[in-house]
Order: C-alpha cells, then sequence, then structure tokens
C-alpha cells in the first residue's frame, strides 16, 4: 500500500532528476533513496525511472511519467485529508434569496445572525423564486427566502410574515395618506416588481407599461428618482421605512384599496429542519417585532 512518504519520494526525485539531489532535500542518503525507489516499483510492478546515458540523470519511463501524475494527486488529497480538523472549526451555510421585497430586513437578521455565529461561513445568493427551490432542492444551499410560493416535491415552504404596501413618495410632494390608486398620476410613477401578484395587480388596476414609468429591479436604483417631489412608488412598509431611515426626504403613507400584502416565505427540503435555519428564523421574527404592522407568520416552535 502506498504511503505518503513513497508518493514524496518519488516526487522529490523527479523534480531534482538526480537521486544525489533528492537525498539531499529529503535529508538521507543517496543509497537509501535507491533502495526505497526499489521497493516503489516492486509494488507498482513496473519501472518508473529510467537513468540517462552516462548514469548522472534519471528521466521518467511512460509508467513514471503516468504515475507522477497520480503521485500529485495523492500529495493533494493527502494536504486536503489534514486540513479537514480545520474545517470543521467552521460551517457553510447558504442562503438563496429572491425578489427584491424584505432586502433591508433581511440584511439587519443577517447582520445580527453573523454577530451571534462567528464560525460560520456565510453564502447569500439571489435568484428568482425557481432558482431558489431548485438550489436548495439540489443541495446547493441551505435555506431559501422567497416572495412566492411554489411547489417543488420534497420542500416545505411556510410563510415568515406579512406586511402591507405602502406608498413612499417625497415629503415635499402633495401625496398624502389614504388616497388610492386610481388618484396617482402613473407617470410619477417608479415601478419594483416585488413579486408576480404584484405585478398582476398593477397591470389590471393602473394599466401596466401602458403610461411612461420609471420601472427598476430594486428600490436600491430608485432613490435619485425621489428628487422630483412628485415622484412615488408602492412598496412594502418594511422597504418604504428602511429607505426614509436612509433618506430623511422620503416618508411612506398607508393607502388605500391598495395590492394584498406583501408575504415572505422560507423554503426547506422536506424534514430538514437544522438548528443554523431555526436561530436565523428566530431573528427574523425579533427583527419583525421592531416593525409596526407587519403580521409575523412563523408557527410555533420555529
Amino acid at each position: 500500500m502506498f504511503s505518503y512518504s513513497d508518493m514524496n519520494l518519488f516526487l522529490s526525485i523527479a523534480k531534482a532528476g538526480s537521486f544525489t539531489a533528492a537525498a539531499k532535500s529529503l535529508h538521507t542518503t543517496q543509497s537509501a533513496v535507491s533502495r526505497r525507489l526499489i521497493r516503489l516499483e516492486q509494488e507498482v510492478g513496473c519501472r518508473l525511472l529510467s537513468r540517462s546515458q552516462g548514469g548522472r540523470q534519471i528521466v521518467l519511463t511512460r509508467s513514471g511519467r503516468a504515475f507522477l501524475t497520480i503521485a500529485e494527486r495523492y500529495i493533494e488529497l493527502w494536504n486536503e485529508a489534514q486540513a479537514l480538523p480545520q474545517l470543521n472549526l467552521h460551517i457553510n451555510f447558504t442562503l438563496e434569496t429572491a425578489g427584491a421585497a424584505g432586502e433591508y430586513l433581511l440584511s439587519q437578521v443577517l447582520h445580527r445572525f453573523m454577530g451571534e455565529n462567528p464560525n460560520i461561513l456565510l453564502s447569500v445568493r439571489h435568484s428568482d423564486s425557481r432558482q431558489c427551490y431548485e438550489r436548495v432542492a439540489g443541495y446547493r444551499a441551505d435555506m431559501g427566502i422567497v416572495t412566492e410560493e411554489q411547489y417543488h416535491p420534497n420542500m416545505e415552504t411556510h410563510p415568515i410574515f406579512s406586511e402591507p404596501m405602502v406608498l413612499l413618495a417625497n415629503r415635499a410632494g402633495p401625496l398624502r395618506s389614504g388616497m388610492t390608486p386610481w388618484e396617482l398620476n402613473t407617470e410619477n410613477e417608479i415601478f419594483v416588481p416585488w413579486n408576480a401578484a404584484f405585478s398582476q395587480w398593477h397591470t389590471t388596476v393602473l394599466g401596466g407599461f401602458l403610461t411612461p414609468v420609471v420601472s427598476v429591479w430594486t428600490p436600491h436604483v430608485a432613490r435619485p428618482f425621489f428628487s422630483d417631489p412628485n415622484a412615488w412608488m408602492i412598496a412594502p412598509l418594511s422597504v418604504a421605512k428602511a429607505m426614509g431611515d436612509i433618506d430623511a426626504g422620503l416618508t411612506w403613507y398607508a393607502l388605500d384599496q391598495g395590492p394584498a400584502d406583501q408575504v415572505m416565505y422560507y423554503i426547506l427540503r422536506a424534514r430538514e429542519h437544522s438548528e443554523l435555519a431555526g436561530h436565523f428564523l428566530r431573528l427574523f421574527a425579533q427583527a419583525l417585532a421592531e416593525i409596526q404592522d407587519a403580521r409575523l407568520l412563523l408557527s410555533e416552535g420555529t
């Protein structure tokens, strides 16, 4: 059975090009190197090295060149195996997210999560809801946060919270609380496709994109457009509050007869409820307690 020292010996000889140089690098004698190589070749069952003309240099045989690749891979795998105890010091946690809704709240929860789990190697990736389901189901992510509930075999979907959709606007503008969608000038709208249900409501009630509106994928991009005092956006409450905290010139108003509340869900592989996912959701619940009018939907014992 090959050993680390066998492979290291062979690589040292191949790299040095002579028994003398290899013996020096291994802090042993030339005769010891020669004897160990003969035992290795006997175990392999073929010649790995041959002396060049003049006898001072060695060259790899055809089998030796093939064995060189095997020896290199062996050393790499051995080094990886030695590093396993260090990997146990950290735990990987990959979160897949979909949609722009909840991004401000999610960043707050993730910051708390990392603060309480310093040994976590966190990876957060963004995709659409369909990809979230596929990546969690395929073990490419540990948990998903989505705004659209979908059916996927061997997956569980659970609501986290719901929140009203409100009117985000410039403080200096003419908008007020209690307005209906039909009172809003769509030429001043900044549109974000929060989810499929909201986009459908927008098309039905406000006429889709038949009027000239600014359309952006994420609320971060929308901030400069609010320099217009008439600009407005329909947004989830958590997003509206966060943007108001960032920009004192923005405020939000309750909207009468607006779209349905935004619901966020978490997804896990069926019957795989990890401690880390539970901890993450408990921190989510704590963050939601600080948002008035957001309704917690997590079940007891999460």
